[in-house]
């Protein structure tokens, strides 16, 4: 959850709390973050609530679900032969040719290349600001009762703030004595084996520039090579461990998977 000076009066949740747009039916609702859980937040209490803001601290990306009636990431593949560089400026330019800047609906604009984080997929979120039914806010500056002051000057009143902030890692079955990820590096070899627990495995716990699912599925594989005994690790795990975390741009995704430039995986067969 945030902190901000002040104190709010009204109902503040995180969205690991939110369920449906229903409850906040006639609501004055403020939608804190600019990831997909907070776009998709926004867009869906704005349809039944009195009236819906997003506060942004800086800019995001906001990435359209389809491009040319294909989906998006079937239209950035196209283009893996160039070179990274001029992908990247070749898929911004057509995010600001075909849907305009941040800048154009109240946002701020990103202070990052495309790509450099993990990037907001939301077709719906443009129109909803474009059309007002969703308004876009500043960075929350504190708090006065129900009413919420921006960093730009401006203050507003709602009764219901939902942070969609993300999450801390815990494992609360786990003796932090024997590993805790929740401070520092995650001390983990391809994101999912620890340095020094024989036998457990952690599969999941990363977040991809594209889809979760054919990474995790690559680990779910290395685990059973791994504890089959047709794989194993060709260093040390402590010294992987430390290569990884020093220089991750540096382990790329095998061909067969889904990309990405800041986490990767070993193929299946090692």
């Amino acid at each position: 959850m945030p902190s901000y000076p002040g104190t709010f009066t009204g109902t503040f949740i995180h969205s690991h709390d939110y369920k449906r747009a229903a409850p906040f039916a006639g609501q004055r609702v403020l939608v804190i973050g600019g990831g997909n859980s907070a776009c998709d937040v926004a867009v869906e209490t704005a349809r039944v609530s009195e009236k819906t803001a997003i506060s942004w601290r800086r800019g995001y990306y906001l990435v359209p679900k389809f491009l040319f009636g294909k989906p998006i990431d079937s239209i950035f593949y196209r283009f893996t032969w160039l070179p990274k560089s001029l992908q990247l400026r070749l898929f911004e330019w057509l995010l600001n040719f075909l849907q305009g800047r941040n800048r154009d609906i109240g946002l701020p604009d990103p202070d990052h290349r495309i790509m450099a984080t993990h990037p907001t997929l939301n077709s719906d979120l443009y129109l909803a600001l474009r059309h007002g039914k969703v308004q876009p806010k500043r960075d929350i500056a504190r708090f006065e009762g129900k009413r919420v002051h921006f960093v730009d000057g401006t203050s507003e009143e709602f009764d219901t703030i939902i942070a969609c902030t993300g999450y801390k890692i815990a494992h609360t079955f786990l003796d932090p004595a024997l590993i805790d990820l929740s401070r520092g590096p995650v001390r983990l070899y391809q994101r999912m084996i620890p340095e020094k627990l024989k036998n457990i495995y952690f599969m999941g716990l990363f977040q991809p520039i594209g889809c979760i699912w054919p990474g995790a599925e690559l680990q779910a594989k290395l685990a059973a090579r791994h504890l089959a005994g047709l794989w194993s690790p060709s260093k040390p795990l402590g010294t992987l461990i430390d290569e990884e975390l020093a220089d991750p741009i540096s382990v790329r995704w095998p061909r067969s998977a889904t990309r990405s430039p800041s986490t990767t995986w070993p193929s299946a067969s090692g």
